[in-house]
């Protein structure tokens, strides 16, 4: 029986990334996903990506293209998805441009709205910026057609392999001045965006970003107890 999970995402980086991710959790198992976004207010969908085989899981993947619509486009979809028998609903949303010290305050009232009956919902936070977790995965930077090796990072920008990336600040900026050094960009562009999570480890994404960063960890178990029928033992 094909499991129904639905993702609520700020917009376009966190749905491309979030796409790999879950294909790398998911191992060898059939998932189709569709791809919804939010425009004047109502959902659009703009591509459903078949498996080719008899699902395991289906992936909606709704980008609310607005941090703020995040939790409201749950609350005005959760019925609908629990009738549609859907048995997770995720939200991941960020606090930018807020500071970290306003986080307590963020997972405070992270469910506000969210209704309690029905389908359950988790609401994740990636912190400042979704970018922060992509730094942290720095052997990405020697995969770049202009590479930029360990002691750059360290010595210009101060990265390491043991940097918290929910303790940096401007995640996005940060990137991009990074990636200036070599004459490129980052923009968030679509093709940017899908070409970086590409050179992502996710076996190092698992393993030591998760190990240090609180915020992908919980982000991490939250989609692997929403997958409950595939072994939590890690990327395949």
């Amino acid at each position: 029986m094909t499991k129904k999970i639905a993702v609520f995402v700020e917009g376009q980086t966190e749905q491309i990334f979030l796409v790999e991710l879950i294909k790398a959790l998911a191992g060898k198992k059939n998932i189709t996903f569709e791809h919804m976004k939010q425009h004047g207010g109502e959902l659009v969908s703009t591509e459903v990506v078949l498996s080719g085989g008899i699902d395991d899981f289906y992936f909606l993947i709704v980008s609310c293209n607005n941090d703020n619509q995040v939790n409201s486009q749950i609350k005005r979809r959760h019925q609908s998805l629990t009738k549609n028998g859907y048995s997770h609903i995720v939200g991941i949303r960020d606090i930018y441009p807020s500071p970290l010290a306003d986080l307590p305050l963020f997972e405070q009232y992270k469910n506000a709205g969210i209704p309690q009956e029905g389908t359950p919902v988790e609401i994740v936070l990636a912190v400042l910026e979704t970018e922060a977790w992509f730094i942290a995965e720095s052997t990405h930077f020697e995969r770049l057609p202009r590479p930029i090796s360990p002691h750059e990072l360290a010595a210009s920008f101060g990265i390491d392999r043991d940097i918290n990336p929910d303790h940096i600040e401007h995640p996005a900026i940060l990137l991009d001045d990074i990636y200036r050094t070599k004459g490129m960009r980052y923009e968030k562009r679509r093709l940017q965006v899908t070409k970086l999570v590409r050179r992502l480890s996710m076996e190092e994404m698992y393993t030591s970003v998760a190990s240090r960063s609180s915020s992908f960890r919980q982000l991490v178990s939250v989609l692997e107890n929403a997958m409950t029928n595939i072994p939590s033992i890690g990327i395949h």
